[in-house]
């Protein structure tokens, strides 16, 4: 155990996978539900007037006329899904969550909304539809290393039509410089996020060069110890642009959120619209 535990506070290399998915933990996925839920915070969603500010700007700015076939990845609980069925759109979210899908597919079923939703690794090849334009919101784009990142960007591409828009958005390196260094511990005794039993969490956050970070936890039960990790890498504008264009897509613009709020280099955000070639 002391070595396990020893092994687990050393600092890892860059974009190393935790040994458990915590999305697909069932205590843990409750807790990220309740997250993506809540309005007094942005952990995991971002607040529902934002969310309907981004959407109206999709539709009114982004999406071309021949938009009807719309994929959502890493949809949660089907926020940005929902808006945009509303709207007419014919639309498909992925989640590895089942917990968030099982949520998502209630929330249609009571309003009515004809969405598909589906239990999907959008790192894996999926079935052969195509559409006309494709999302990817509150930057998880950043939580996947570089590998990872060039294989979603190619399923999307083939699962995108000719001519058909991705929408993604990431943080800069203005949220990179702000992020900051520290360590902390906590004893848990009537359990918490990452456990329903007693636990001591060992937490910490770990900046590295390339611009990337790591947010750890370190869960020390009575019989076990459990690392997680939360990747992120952050963006200049022309290492954003220049990823996604080796992957065969064309600029068509960058703003500063997923708003739309016009681009300034001042954010600590950014987001832009691509095109496949």
């Amino acid at each position: 155990m002391n070595q396990k535990l020893l092994a687990s506070v050393k600092k890892p290399e860059p974009f190393t996978r935790s040994e458990k998915m915590f999305w697909t933990d069932p205590h843990i996925a409750t807790h990220l539900l309740e997250a993506h839920l809540s309005q007094a915070t942005e952990g995991a969603s971002r607040n529902q007037a934002f969310i309907e500010r981004s959407v109206a700007f999709l539709c009114h700015e982004v999406l071309t006329n021949e938009t009807k076939a719309i994929i959502d990845y890493g949809c949660g609980p089907g926020f940005y899904c929902e808006a945009f069925a509303k709207r007419g759109y014919q639309v498909t979210g992925v989640d590895f969550s089942a917990n968030s899908i099982a949520y998502a597919k209630s929330q249609a079923k009571e309003k009515q909304l004809p969405i598909t939703y589906e239990i999907q690794n959008y790192l894996e090849e999926m079935e052969n539809k195509k559409y006309d334009f494709a999302t990817l919101i509150y930057c998880d784009y950043g939580a996947l290393s570089a590998s990872d990142r060039k294989q979603f960007l190619s399923n999307c591409w083939h699962r995108l039509k000719e001519g058909g828009r991705l929408f993604l958005d990431v943080f800069t390196d203005l949220k990179y410089d702000a992020f900051t260094e520290s360590r902390s511990w906590h004893l848990h005794e009537q359990g918490g996020f990452w456990s329903e039993r007693e636990h001591l969490e060992l937490a910490q956050n770990v900046k590295y060069s390339d611009l990337v970070t790591l947010e750890q936890s370190v869960i020390v039960t009575e019989d076990d110890v459990d690392t997680y990790y939360i990747w992120n890498q952050f963006f200049t504008r022309d290492r954003f642009v220049n990823e996604l264009a080796a992957a065969g897509f064309k600029l068509i613009a960058v703003y500063n959120n997923a708003a739309g709020q016009a681009f300034n280099g001042k954010a600590e955000t950014m987001a832009v619209v691509v095109e496949k070639k």
